[in-house]
Order: structure tokens, then sequence, then C-alpha cells
């Protein structure tokens, strides 16, 4: 038995067989193999980008119309990016406008709404003279 205070250490250990069914015994340069060798690959569209070893980080960021959300559940991590959309409106007169920041992006829906408010809208030409013609 040994007492607190009086602990041993076994020096000189060999290897220990690392699989599914092994007894052995692991050393430390097996434990620390493992510790500096386990982390995963990341990849941008099938091409290698970086390697995240163990206690690595990765930073996801907003892009300049995505923003970044990250959000820790009990058995995993989820990232999800949030395109950054306005609305398109139109007044009375035709005028279109984006209601919250122009440099967002816009539906397909909200361009077809748009096209249908505006085209049935009286419209007025100047011909040669100068002069209002009409529908």
């Amino acid at each position: 038995m040994v007492k607190a205070g009086n602990e041993r250490q076994i020096h000189n250990v060999a290897a220990g067989r690392i699989s599914a069914t092994s007894t052995d015994a692991i050393n430390g340069s097996q434990l620390h193999a493992v510790l500096n060798n386990s982390g995963f690959n990341i990849q941008e569209n099938d091409t290698p980008r970086s390697r995240i070893n163990n206690n690595g980080v990765v930073s996801f960021k907003d892009g300049s119309l995505t923003t970044a959300n990250v959000t820790k559940t009990s058995n995993d991590t989820i990232v999800k990016f949030d395109v950054k959309t306005t609305n398109i409106t139109t007044d009375g007169q035709g005028n279109v406008a984006a209601t919250d920041n122009s440099n967002n992006v816009v539906t397909a829906g909200d361009v077809v709404k748009t096209v249908n408010e505006v085209r049935n809208l009286q419209m007025t030409f100047n011909g040669n003279s100068g002069s209002a013609v009409k529908n």
C-alpha cells in the first residue's frame, strides 16, 4: 500500500498495445501523443484549410451580409449564418426604397411584390414638344 504523500512512479514503461480489446497499460508518451494529435481538419468546399488540435479554437465571424450565431446545446453546438435582409417599399408615386439598410439583401418575393406594385401605376411621357401625354 502507498500512503498519501508517498506516491511512487513507475519508470521506463514500454508503450502499451492500443486497440479495442487491449488491456495493456498506456505510458506517458502515448498519452502525450493522443493529447497533441487529437482534433479535426477544416475544409472549405472540399479544400483543406486548417487543422484544429486539442485546445484549438474555431471562431465564426459575421460577414458583410451575414450574422454568425453559435448556440451550445446539451449534446452539440449549432452554427447558423443568417443573411442580413431588408424589405422594399413603394409609394403611390412609384418611388421605391429599402426600409432598413439599402446595403442588405432583398428576397425574390420582395422584388416580385415591388414590380407588381409599380407596373400598374399611371405613366406620364414627355413628347418632343415637352407636353405631357397621359394614359
